[in-house]
């Protein structure tokens, strides 16, 4: 219980060369060497709003990890978030880390369960000789998805806009069965005021696609809100 440790995390020597070294006051209490290896690197790159599926937005954080001698032990990806008042909030995910499996520049997908807009804050943690360190913050901006829904009227193509929380503008991508973009827009001026039951849909009647095939298309502003397949024909 009286132990104390100092930490020298501030070696400005070349690294993979033996060292010696004594630690001393009036005299010289202690003695020996040792070999300096570059400590990790750690950081993240990005944090971007990827897609809204199955009721979660997935969330991209890229980062790069570097532990050249293998030093460090327990490498994870911390996140936590807060409102934009800067309030804590829950986040909806199983688990506030995510063990980092490998090296080098590498993207780990976050599904987070948001009920509002929130700033996400991520960094590295990880632990060399039983100390902790951690990497800088990095923060991200995640905004709530709009709500969308699309189905295949005859030939026309409805995308109906439950809720668009900041009024986004609207786009749509299509696909053919081999990948091929077909077609890719806006679809603002697609938009009728009263199409059901006084609720205004986007009505794409111009498709003009290849007929009785089947394409994938999504919808999206900010990311990805909506994604499925229609089928071209009668």
């Amino acid at each position: 219980d009286t132990e104390e440790y100092y930490v020298i995390n501030d070696l400005a020597i070349a690294e993979d060369k033996v060292y010696m070294y004594r630690v001393y006051g009036t005299y010289t209490f202690y003695e020996s060497e040792f070999t300096f290896n570059k400590p990790p690197t750690a950081q993240v790159n990005s944090i971007t709003a990827s897609e809204y599926i199955g009721g979660e937005v997935e969330v991209l954080v890229e980062i790069n990890y570097v532990d050249t001698y293998n030093v460090a032990t327990n490498p994870v990806l911390k996140f936590y978030g807060t409102d934009f008042d800067g309030a804590p909030i829950d986040l909806g995910a199983v688990a506030s880390s995510i063990p980092i499996e490998g090296q080098g520049v590498q993207t780990i997908t976050l599904s987070l369960g948001l009920v509002a807009n929130i700033k996400l804050y991520c960094y590295i943690e990880y632990n060399v000789n039983y100390v902790a360190y951690e990497s800088s913050h990095a923060m991200g901006e995640i905004y709530l998805p709009a709500m969308i829904e699309g189905w295949m009227d005859g030939l026309d193509l409805v995308v109906l806009e439950i809720d668009n929380p900041r009024n986004e503008e609207l786009f749509i991508e299509i696909k053919d069965i081999d990948g091929n973009v077909v077609r890719s827009e806006s679809i603002a001026s697609y938009y009728v005021p009263n199409y059901l039951d006084h609720q205004g849909a986007y009505i794409i009647n111009d498709l003009n696609l290849e007929i009785n095939q089947e394409y994938t298309y999504i919808i999206y502003g900010g990311y990805i809100y909506y994604r499925s397949s229609l089928y071209y024909g009668v």
